[in-house]
This record gives C-alpha cells, structure tokens and sequence, in this order.
C-alpha cells in the first residue's frame, strides 16, 4: 500500500496529478541560486507545493527538499 499525503493522495496520485506542470525558464536563470535550488523555490513558494509532493515529483526525500530550500532562502535574504 503507498503512503497517503495530509491530503489523502498517494505518490502515484500526486505525479499523475501534476505531470504537466510548466516552468518559466525565468525560474531557472536565478544568478544566486543553483537550478536545483531556483526550482525548489518557485514550486514551494510560486506554485505553492508541499514539501512532500516536491520531493515525489523530483524524486527526491522530502528532508532533503526542506534543507535545500531553507539554504537557497538564506542565500536569497544574504544576497550571497
């Protein structure tokens, strides 16, 4: 049995749900992030994903999507 999101979808649920997302290439050509991290700040904060669901749809653990996160925000507050 998969596990069940705070919103009852699956991972399975969750990627078919949003496989055709768009992003602007404008995301990507941030000049303090890495493409990575630009990606993980525009679907957290932008299109308004959880942390869970980042982490399905870039293969990724959900800490892992946390911590990047929160750096790539320290970056941005630093401006380094």
């Amino acid at each position: 049995m998969s596990k069940k999101n705070k919103k009852g979808l699956s991972d399975n649920e969750i990627l078919s749900k949003h496989s055709k997302f768009k992003i602007p290439i404008s995301v990507l050509k941030h000049k303090l992030l890495t493409t990575y991290e630009a990606l993980i700040v525009h679907l957290k904060d932008d299109s308004l994903f959880n942390y869970h669901s980042i982490g399905v749809l870039l293969g990724r653990n959900e800490r892992d999507v946390r911590k990047v996160y929160f750096r790539a925000k320290v970056k941005l507050k630093n401006g380094t």
